[in-house]
């Protein structure tokens, strides 16, 4: 008979899940394997249902010849995160130890810092020639982002967190912090499903109802999470600086202690 004292780890590790994947931070080291994978679909979903419009008016924008930008960007990175993450994630697997992938985290959030600082200030992207293939696209760069963000993906499959890198490759050709952190999170879509099916020898060894409860919370913990990453990029380079001090300041808490 379960207890209710028993439903608290499903929650609490579907929530910690969820907010390691939303913001620079690797949720493999924080969340119990048992419930890694419920954490991963919970955020998926959150994902999912955040931009459910976009994703839904992918087929009539494409008959009318009037492209989402959002839409494309699922479409593309997903394909792309395929190709390039799978055979990455099955040949390689997690190779970065526990011990450096906060210190590597770190490390990504303080380069995103100083891109803040130094670039976003002033409204630009760090890459011209980005920026200028970007603007001259019909689908506002859908197609350049989600191959930058792909090879992010690929990269993190094999332990550095999804959301740093994603960030940092994004901003390297994009001044706009809202579609910044709008497109890493479409293109976690692609990662998490490809994190899923990478980890297919996931089993749990009690309830069932565990695994649902840790999904369920890190759907809602997620769609939180989403909304502030949004308001995050709506602030520019002060947003990104925000976001980039969060592993900074993990990895000196756990310095000093």
């Amino acid at each position: 008979m379960m207890r209710l004292i028993d439903y608290i780890p499903p929650i609490v590790h579907g929530a910690i899940g969820a907010l390691a994947s939303a913001f620079p931070a690797s949720p493999e080291t924080l969340v119990g394997k048992e419930y890694l994978v419920p954490s991963y679909v919970g955020f998926l979903f959150a994902i999912l249902f955040y931009f459910r419009k976009e994703i839904g008016l992918l087929p009539t924008s494409e008959l009318r010849k009037e492209p989402i930008r959002e839409g494309r960007l699922f479409i593309y990175s997903l394909m792309f995160t395929v190709v390039m993450a799978y055979p990455v994630g099955r040949r390689l697997g997690w190779i970065v130890g526990d011990e450096k992938l906060d210190a590597l985290n770190a490390a990504i959030g303080a380069v995103l810092l100083g891109l803040s600082l130094l670039l976003w200030r002033r409204g630009e992207g760090i890459s011209k020639s980005i920026e200028k293939v970007v603007s001259g696209s019909d689908d506002g760069g859908a197609l350049l982002h989600s191959v930058l963000v792909s090879v992010a993906n690929a990269i993190s499959i094999v332990g550095p967190s999804r959301g740093g890198l994603s960030v940092l490759f994004l901003a390297l050709g994009e001044k706009n912090g809202e579609k910044v952190f709008r497109g890493s999170l479409i293109a976690g879509i692609g990662y998490y499903t490809v994190a899923v099916v990478l980890m297919d020898g996931w089993k749990f060894s009690g309830s069932a109802i565990l695994p649902a409860i840790a999904s369920a919370s890190a759907f809602l913990v997620g769609l939180v999470a989403i909304h502030v990453i949004i308001y995050l990029g709506k602030l520019g380079w002060k947003g990104l600086a925000v976001y980039a001090l969060i592993p900074v300041i993990i990895y000196a808490v756990e310095v000093v202690l």
